[in-house]
C-alpha cells in the first residue's frame, strides 16, 4: 500500500463540508467550531500517517499546509458522491500505524458511513424503490 498527502484544496473542502450542518456528528462540531482548525488537524493526521509509512525525512519535503477558502459539497447526489469519495480517499491515505485509533479518524469513518447511507437512500428514492 502506498500513501500520499492529500491536496490543500481537498483537505480544505472536506473541512468545510465536515463543519457544515449536514454532518450528524455533534462531537465533531464541539471539537471544531471553524473549518480552518479542522483542516489543520486533517492535514496533521495525514502527515502522521505518512510519517508512520515512510519516516520523517521523506515527509519534511512535503511543505506546510495552507487553508484554501472553497465551496463545500452540496446536497446533490453528484456532490455527495464526490464528498464520500474524497473522504474515503482521505481515510485510506491515513490508514497507517496508530492513526486509525485516533478519535478524529474514527469520527470521520463514521461520517463516511452516514454519507454512504444518504447516497443509497437518495438513489433508492430516485429509482422509486418501495418500502416492502
Amino acid at each position: 500500500m502506498s500513501a500520499f498527502l492529500m491536496s490543500n484544496k481537498t483537505i480544505s473542502k472536506l473541512a468545510y463540508a465536515l463543519s457544515g450542518e449536514g454532518t450528524d456528528t455533534r462531537e465533531l462540531h464541539e471539537d471544531y467550531e471553524k473549518p480552518e482548525v479542522l483542516a489543520l488537524d486533517l492535514y496533521r493526521l495525514n502527515i502522521k500517517a505518512l510519517v508512520n509509512r515512510y519516516g520523517k525525512e521523506e515527509i519534511e519535503k512535503e511543505g506546510a499546509f495552507e487553508f484554501i477558502k472553497t465551496d463545500e459539497f452540496n446536497e446533490s447526489n453528484k456532490d455527495l458522491a464526490q464528498y464520500y469519495r474524497s473522504l474515503r480517499c482521505f481515510l485510506y491515505q491515513c490508514s497507517e500505524g496508530d492513526v486509525i485509533e485516533t478519535k478524529l479518524f474514527k469520527l470521520l469513518d463514521g461520517i463516511s458511513n452516514q454519507i454512504a447511507h444518504r447516497i443509497a437512500s437518495n438513489w433508492a428514492d430516485e429509482k422509486g424503490a418501495e418500502w416492502d
